[in-house]
């Protein structure tokens, strides 16, 4: 007989299933709730921290207006959920980043009635001028927060929106009381991703410029395209003193899409100022153009036989300087009257030619009328044509009236010219200094006979994109009246002038040679023997763009020019940024650098000396080189000397040579031997021996010297130069009763006396350097302690 089931184990089945069933649905309770409310907090915060980026946007676009170089700024366009142990993640949240309406002409923004003075005015007529631009959006793509709003930048303004309204996320700066600010968005981009993405706001135009502009008799009125509502931008301008509920209108119809048109009226008779930029986003990034050009200074009342400096600014569209253009001018009297030193110029950084306008000595009998025609759109044979109009936007003519001198209360009672600049103070020879920027500070001046006292100078140049004048005006000091200028690193020639009263001088600025090194050595070519490599492009650190020169231990060798006439000149202006590698072997003080130049005797000439300290950051240096630089073979050379390993290195960029006083053509590289020691017909010379003598602050030395045999040369001469450890020369001597291919410093000098008995220890460096009848030098170096 079977006996009945046995029940007791059930409950605990049961249990187990009950409490399965309990954990699943709190989990699918945590899966459908918990998780998408922390998931949606998560793409809210994102969603503030992308507005507080976008707002960054907002005001490296505005800040454009005023001269700002652009900024980068990244943008979080999507976000990622935190991980979980247990539950799921969607796919990690996108955002979108793109530009609205640019290239819509439907959508462009508009200035009407505004009139400007000047020449400003033939472009700032009361025509309507409209720029073209858009707006840029952003729009989350969130898993859960589905009432994200749309950020959009327009018009100076961050705002968000939705289908049924907009809120504001910060001010608007197209009305600031009297300023109106406009800024063009140009571009187009479109990204889409989880990470950010970097925004390049990059200044298409810009400057500090501002025009006042007005309207007399009609309102001056701005319309633009807009998402946001007319009560928005009504509570927008309600701060503005000038603007009334009523001249903030915004038409629904009035612009295709979900564009409205806004309306701003600003009221008649009333100046304000115009500031204006273009800026770019993305690719597709349109340039700009000349629009007009306007007088900055000149005209008026001259001397016959005097002189005046004429200045024009080339602007956009945008009142913003523009470089680079052609801007052809001519007198109106076909030169009977006066003639122009140059009939054209290019604009320089700040969009400005200049001009220098001569009257002719005995030419008028009574006051004459003249004029000079500028134009940026026509052709130097149309400007005295009948046809020209100096009321068009890319013309202007400039009134002069030209005085008799027997008539003139202008006369000048004395002559005027420019000072010799071998004699005006300034780094000289061999003790070039420090500048505080490339290009340096040079200073020039201009003397009055008999010498005046307070009489006004003028200076100016015939093309700012070669010599730029920092001082136009000074008045004399006993007779003498000082200028600064800057040689930029451009090569070609160009004159300065100089003008007081009815008298002027000018003088001739040749720049014959300027290498950045981004394209090779340039007027450069290579001499000597190296530890390393032979000098080639680095781009371990530059004064400009990306790469410099760099001389890997050079023993002896360097870097040489070709030949230049600067024959008829007075000086010659060197410029050039110099640093010690960063990988520089100095433990032994080796490998000094030496700037020479060849002059007309064929001897080597040190300009600047620098030794190897390991200190030198990279700076910019210049020297002022005399009549022994004016010849018709004039050559430059940086020489590195005594190294003894590769890492002993030299970083040189952007070498200028400018010749003061007559014009220098252009050469070809150099020729690669550079006259000097290292060289196969180059003389050379071997430290021995260099240590302390017995007697304190003495320095024993013992060296030989050699010359090739059959080269036709003889040694002539040696001199020694001691150095402290600052490079500062504390002993010189020269022995130039040196004869024959071959000699010992014993036969003529052993014993260099240094000052300062008490003084305390000290490292100096010797150098001595040996020249054969040819001109040809060979060194070495030693240190020593003493």
């Amino acid at each position: 007989m079977l006996s009945g089931f046995d029940e007791r184990g059930q409950a605990i089945q049961i249990g187990a299933v009950l409490l399965f069933g309990i954990l699943v649905v709190a989990f699918a309770s945590y899966q459908a709730f918990v998780v998408p409310t922390q998931n949606e907090r998560v793409e809210f915060n994102h969603n503030q921290q992308a507005q507080q980026e976008l707002q960054e946007v907002r005001n490296a676009i505005v800040s454009s207006v005023g001269g700002d170089n652009g900024r980068s700024v990244a943008v979080s366009l999507g976000t990622r959920y935190p991980s979980r142990l247990i539950a799921q993640n969607p796919g990690p949240a996108t955002g979108s980043l793109r530009t609205v309406g640019i290239g819509n002409e439907s959508l462009n923004l508009t200035v009407r009635n505004a009139t400007a003075d000047g020449e400003t005015g033939d472009f700032w007529n009361g025509t309507a001028r409209t720029y073209d631009t858009g707006a840029l959006d952003y729009v989350s793509n969130y898993n859960v927060y589905e009432s994200a709003p749309t950020t959009s930048y327009a018009h100076t303004v961050l705002f968000n929106h939705r289908r049924d309204r907009s809120v504001t996320v910060g001010d608007q700066l197209l009305i600031d009381e009297r300023t109106i600010t406009l800024v063009s968005l140009n571009g187009s981009l479109s990204r889409a991703q989880t990470s950010s993405y970097t925004v390049n706001v990059r200044p298409v135009s810009s400057s500090d410029r501002v025009v006042s502009v007005m309207n007399e008799s009609h309102p001056l009125t701005l319309t633009a395209p807009t998402r946001l509502s007319e009560s928005e931008w009504r509570q927008l301008l309600t701060p503005e003193p000038d603007i009334e509920r009523s001249d903030v209108t915004v038409d629904p119809n009035g612009a295709p899409g979900e564009f409205g048109l806004l309306e701003i009226t600003l009221p008649a008779d009333t100046e304000y100022d115009l500031r204006m930029a273009k800026v770019g986003v993305g690719s597709r990034v349109r340039g700009r153009e000349a629009a007009y050009v306007t007088d900055i200074e000149g005209g008026g009342t001259v001397t016959e036989g005097g002189s005046d400096r004429l200045v024009v600014e080339v602007r956009d569209r945008y009142n913003n300087p523009i470089s680079g253009v052609t801007v052809n001018a001519s007198t109106d009297t076909d030169d009977s009257v006066a003639s122009l030193a140059e009939i054209n110029a290019t604009t320089d950084d700040d969009g400005r030619a200049e001009f220098v306008y001569r009257t002719k000595g005995a030419s008028v009998n009574s006051d004459t009328r003249d004029f000079v025609n500028v134009s940026i759109t026509r052709p130097q044979s149309a400007l005295n044509q009948s046809s020209f109009d100096g009321g068009e936007p890319g013309d202007l003519s400039v009134e002069y009236t030209v005085t008799p001198r027997s008539g003139s209360t202008n006369q000048a009672s004395y002559d005027l010219f420019w000072t010799d600049t071998t004699s005006v103070p300034g780094p000289t020879g061999s003790s070039a200094e420090v500048c505080d920027s490339f290009p340096c500070n040079v200073t020039l001046q201009a003397t009055t006979d008999p010498a005046q006292v307070a009489a006004p100078v003028g200076f100016g140049t015939g093309d700012s994109n070669l010599v730029r004048v920092l001082e136009r005006l000074n008045a004399t000091q006993s007779g003498v009246a000082g200028t600064t200028v800057q040689f930029r690193p451009s090569t070609g020639n160009t004159t300065l002038v100089t003008q007081s009263g009815g008298t002027s001088d000018t003088l001739v600025v040749s720049t014959p040679s300027a290498v950045d090194f981004e394209s090779g050595l340039g007027d450069y070519g290579v001499f000597g023997n190296f530890e390393g490599d032979d000098p080639e492009q680095s781009s371990q650190n530059s004064n400009s763009g990306s790469f410099a020169v760099v001389l890997e231990g050079g023993n002896d060798g360097g870097i040489v020019t070709t030949g230049y006439d600067t024959t008829g000149g007075e000086s010659v202006v060197l410029q050039y940024w110099v640093k010690e590698s960063d990988v520089g072997d100095i433990g032994d003080g080796n490998g000094g650098l030496r700037v020479e130049y060849l002059t007309g005797s064929g001897s080597w000439v040190t300009a600047d000396s620098l030794p190897l300290t390991g200190t030198n950051p990279g700076e910019v240096r210049t020297a002022r080189l005399g009549s022994d630089a004016i010849h018709d073979n004039f050559s430059l050379r940086f020489r590195q000397i005594g190294a003894d390993n590769a890492n002993d290195e030299w970083l040189i960029d952007n070498p200028t040579i400018t010749a003061l006083g007559t014009e220098v053509g252009p050469g070809e590289p150099g020729s690669g031997d550079g006259g000097n020691g290292g060289g196969a017909d180059n003389p050379s010379v071997t430290i021995t021996d260099a240590g302390e003598t017995g007697n304190s602050r003495k320095i024993q030395l013992d060296a030989d010297f050699s010359d090739p045999v059959g080269d036709g040369n003889e040694l002539t001469s040696v001199d020694i130069e001691v150095r402290d450890e600052d490079g500062n020369p504390v002993y010189t001597d020269t022995a130039d009763d040196i004869s024959g291919d071959s000699a010992s410093l014993t036969d003529y000098m052993t014993t260099v006396s240094l000052r300062g008995n008490n003084d305390p220890e000290e490292t100096f460096t010797v150098e001595i350097t040996v020249s054969d009848t040819d001109g040809n030098t060979g060194s070495d170096q030693a240190t020593v302690d003493v």
